[in-house]
């Protein structure tokens, strides 16, 4: 992913520098980005004790706790960050798919309302919109939030796949065809798009193409739309 700043090398264990302000904000996201959530976990935890960067980390903190399934954590960090900064938009997305996935859509929904209120041209959380409106069943709004999305960012591969997802529910197989198909041409080795785009084919009466793709979604990378990490460090 761009935008989040200059690399560091802060060795094995993450500890051999000590790391104040900047430095450690940027050391705990290049430790997030590379997957390493226990060390990024501590660096965040540090850097929110110094109150450096508070909204960032207090969102990036949010994303690894959601991330490891300690979910009423992450919605404390999204809170707290919101009170610090309510304008801060990928709190707001990031909060409306935590509660998205805790069943909790009404507020889900006001979250992802207030993040389109606040960045009316937001790709990311145009598509989070249409994703929760899809849960409730609201296809046509859906995909009327979906496509914006497209407009914005018309190689937004994420976007592509859900909006096939919609499609597929509303039985519009040749048009979940076309944007799953899309989605892997942006965004190659998404399971989310290949397994899809499978059950399409079936439902097609393309039996071969269905199963072999499939098989072929097994042990592949999905796309993670949730994990919002927010990677610049601002002032």
């Amino acid at each position: 992913m761009a935008g989040f700043g200059k690399q560091l090398n802060t060795g094995d264990s993450g500890s051999r520098i000590k790391l104040t302000g900047d430095t450690l904000v940027q050391a705990a996201i290049q430790r997030h980005q590379q997957g390493d959530l226990n060390q990024a976990e501590k660096l965040y935890q540090i850097a929110i004790q110094q109150k450096t960067h508070l909204v960032t980390c207090l969102n990036n903190l949010g994303v690894i706790y959601k991330q490891t399934s300690r979910e009423s954590l992450a919605a404390d960090c999204y809170e707290k960050a919101i009170l610090e900064d309510p304008v801060f938009v990928n709190t707001y997305i990031n909060y409306a798919n935590l509660l998205q996935t805790q069943g909790v859509i009404d507020k889900a929904l006001m979250m992802s309302q207030k993040a389109i209120e606040l960045q009316p041209d937001s790709s990311s959380a145009l598509l989070n919109h249409g994703i929760i409106l899809k849960d409730l069943g609201r296809f046509k709004d859906a995909e009327e939030s979906i496509q914006k999305s497209l407009k914005n960012n018309t190689t937004f591969a994420e976007a592509y796949c859900h909006l096939g997802l919609l499609y597929l529910q509303m039985q519009r197989y040749s048009d979940a065809r076309s944007s799953l198909e899309e989605s892997l041409r942006l965004g190659a080795g998404n399971q989310l798009a290949q397994s899809t785009l499978g059950r399409v084919l079936l439902a097609m009466g393309l039996q071969h193409e269905g199963l072999d793709l499939l098989r072929k979604s097994e042990g592949v990378l999905v796309f993670n739309i949730y994990n919002g990490m927010h990677f610049r460090i601002e002032s």
